[in-house]
């Protein structure tokens, strides 16, 4: 904490409150009645904290004044927003939203039933402060959604994080068909293999994709339904693989030997030669298992893997990462109670899935690892392993 002086101002019928610097610099901290509230300690030294210049923490003598602890006063135009707000974000106040004028007023957002395109493009930026809540002001933020009920007693409360979103069955299941009779006109359907899996809770993919948001969730360009990539499978099961199977006791790092069984590079594919480095730094070459006119070559893996999309009515969640000690994290403070949480909201997704494999080199059930087929490898990896973020 560092130390300053407390100083108050009264500018015409209004009072500000500053925090006067050691280099005679002033951060205003509360205006109005919250800063009249701090009269009696005009001129007082205090202890404060500040990151990247905003004031998170005023103490005088081990009494918090900064931040003020006080319910958001919710305006009388703004009380039917309330419970809209409450439950979710995705409401038909445009007044919220970042958008051009003419789209604006063609724009309807509970007419939106893409949910792609009403979480990315119908963006709601709102600043919840002690005036209620106030569109397009310079604090504002893009929100997933926001509770302004505050009393834990309210009978309600557990309602009131739910993101709105309408995905029909009719819809899943033709979108569904629709991709597995694609994969079957590509490969055939005797070199096909499907199964639907269920997560044991939440499921939660492309947490750290490019969004508006702080966090984001991958959801299909046109459908706008949640769905897992056919790379994030691939992905998945060889790193599986890799450290299940051929994991040794040596130097060389596990992939170095799976880079070297011709079965493993029919069916993920590999590189002429590649270059690995174990957990030391040391460096490790390692050339293709498959040959072409005697020389290592490239090639292209056999095993094609699908995207997996729901086959019944995906719900979408919202969850939680909640650092308490942000300060003592970044090695600024001890792990002191004066820190603000700094929650951080994502979305998770819930449903049964339908994963799709096969191959057009071959028979698919030729294709094996350690006696496994690649099925029994994908129902292994998704069990132990997981996918998507926070699977540990």
């Amino acid at each position: 904490m560092k130390k300053g002086l407390l100083i108050i101002r009264k500018n015409g019928n209004n009072y500000q409150a500053y925090i006067k610097r050691a280099d005679n610099k002033e951060m205003l901290f509360a205006n109005g009645k919250d800063a009249e509230e701090l009269k009696q300690y005009n001129n007082s030294e205090c202890s404060y904290m500040s990151q990247k210049g905003k004031l998170i923490s005023v103490q005088i003598d081990n009494k918090i004044l900064f931040p003020l602890k006080k319910q958001p006063t919710i305006h009388s135009r703004d009380k039917k927003m309330q419970k809209q707000i409450g439950k979710n974000i995705f409401g038909t106040k445009k007044r919220f939203l970042r958008v051009p004028k003419d789209t604006s007023n063609l724009l309807k957002p509970s007419t939106i039933d893409n949910f792609y395109l009403k979480l990315n493009k119908t963006v709601h930026f709102i600043n919840i402060s002690q005036d209620g809540l106030n569109p397009l002001s310079f604090d504002d933020k893009p929100m997933l959604f926001q509770n302004t009920f505050k009393d834990k007693n309210d009978s309600k409360r557990e309602k009131y994080f739910e993101v709105e979103h309408e995905f029909s069955q009719n819809f899943i299941s033709e979108i569904v068909n629709k991709n597995l009779k694609s994969a079957e006109n590509l490969i055939g359907k005797e070199n096909l293999s499907a199964k639907n899996l269920k997560p044991h809770w939440r499921l939660i993919v492309g947490l750290g994709g490019e969004s508006v948001y702080e966090t984001s969730m991958t959801l299909h360009h046109i459908y706008g339904i949640p769905y897992i990539p056919a790379s994030a499978i691939k992905g998945v099961v060889r790193s599986y693989i890799i450290n299940e199977y051929f994991r040794k006791n040596t130097e060389e790092p596990a992939e170095y030997w799976a880079l070297r069984d011709k079965d493993f590079c029919k069916i993920f594919g590999t590189a002429k030669e590649t270059k690995l480095k174990n957990e030391k730094g040391q460096e490790f070459k390692v050339q293709s298992p498959l040959l072409k006119d005697g020389k290592p070559a490239d090639h292209i893996g056999s095993i094609i893997f699908f995207d997996a999309f729901p086959v019944e009515e995906p719900q979408i969640e919202p969850d939680v990462m909640n650092v308490h000690y942000p300060d003592y994290y970044n090695e600024k403070e001890p792990p002191t109670d004066y820190q603000n949480p700094n929650p951080v909201f994502f979305l998770t997704v819930k449903g049964k899935f339908k994963f799709v494999i096969g191959t057009k080199k071959g028979r698919f059930d030729d294709y094996k690892i350690g006696g496994k087929s690649i099925l029994q490898w994908l129902n292994e990896a998704l069990k132990n392993h997981g996918i998507g973020a926070k699977t540990a």
